[in-house]
């Protein structure tokens, strides 16, 4: 028993350092908005660093407690689905940046806009593996959709042509 709370104190250190640790990263700014979450001190103090990496995630994408939830859910999704391939832009980053419109959507609530269970047959709709399926078609139209037309365009139209034919 007494290696067990010697463990557990040892844990409750371990976090409260990685949260300092993760703290020490951040900008003055971003510890003052962190700082603005009514739970801000509870959460440090108990160590809780995937809440605080959470709440890292929603200020960087301009999603906080002080901002108008409608007006953040609407921001990301039309970004989602505004993003666009630059001229000079290639592949690998374009993706990132709509991967990381997508993760923005999610962080917003939005998440349920990638897989519509009206979208999905209805034996398919409490099937996580047909959810995802639909989510990863879905970035992929979205994807092909934005995709710089000089260069792609061809493939494009052959892909939407295949996804849907109605698209034509």
């Amino acid at each position: 028993m007494k290696e067990h709370v010697k463990t557990e104190l040892e844990l409750e250190r371990n976090l409260s350092t990685l949260c300092s640790i993760i703290l020490g990263q951040c900008t003055k700014g971003l510890i003052t908005q962190l700082k603005t979450d009514t739970y801000f001190n509870t959460k440090i103090e108990s160590g809780d660093f995937v809440w605080l990496l959470g709440k890292i995630s929603e200020v960087l994408s301009g999603i906080t407690s002080t901002t108008y939830v409608w007006d953040s859910y609407t921001d990301a999704l039309v970004n989602l689905t505004s993003t666009r391939q630059r001229d000079n832009e290639d592949t690998e980053h374009y993706v990132k940046r709509m991967e990381g419109a997508k993760d923005r959507l999610c962080l917003a609530g939005g998440e349920h806009v990638l897989s519509s269970p009206k979208l999905l047959k209805s034996k398919d709709k409490s099937d996580p593996k047909k959810l995802k399926q639909q989510q990863d078609e879905f970035m992929s139209f979205l994807l092909i959709r934005g995709a710089n037309k000089k260069r792609s365009d061809n493939i494009a139209k052959e892909l939407k042509n295949r996804m849907h034919p109605w698209y034509r």
